[in-house]
């Protein structure tokens, strides 16, 4: 062998280990960045989950807060008719006893009137 194919084929070998090495630095220097992506995504994940369970429970209070109104209002309305039906019914009694007397008076009349 000559010296120029050995100094070549040494070359060779120089510039594989060479790109070998340049491979594993950049692939663990890229497997480090993923890692470290990961870990900021998955934190973000973690903000974002916690600010919607946050905004749930806001959410959930408000919404049983409306429900207390709403139900407090229907108690209201519920108060207010029952006293209204209070008043129609003393309203028919006063209206029946009109009816009797207006058909007592008119059959006094028919009476007064046949004889």
């Amino acid at each position: 062998m000559s010296p120029e194919l050995i100094g070549i084929i040494t070359v060779g070998v120089a510039l594989g280990a060479l790109m070998f090495a340049a491979w594993k630095w950049l692939a663990d220097r890229m497997d480090k960045q993923f890692a470290a992506s990961e870990a900021r995504i998955d934190k973000r994940f973690e903000q974002v989950d916690r600010r919607f369970t946050e905004l749930e429970a806001r959410i959930d209070k408000r919404f049983s807060d409306f429900e207390v109104r709403v139900d407090k209002r229907f108690d209201d309305v519920d108060k207010r008719f029952e006293v209204i039906e209070g008043r129609l019914s003393a309203l028919e009694q006063r209206v029946a006893r009109l009816e009797g007397v207006l058909d007592g008076l008119r059959e006094a009349l028919f009476q007064r009137a046949a004889s």
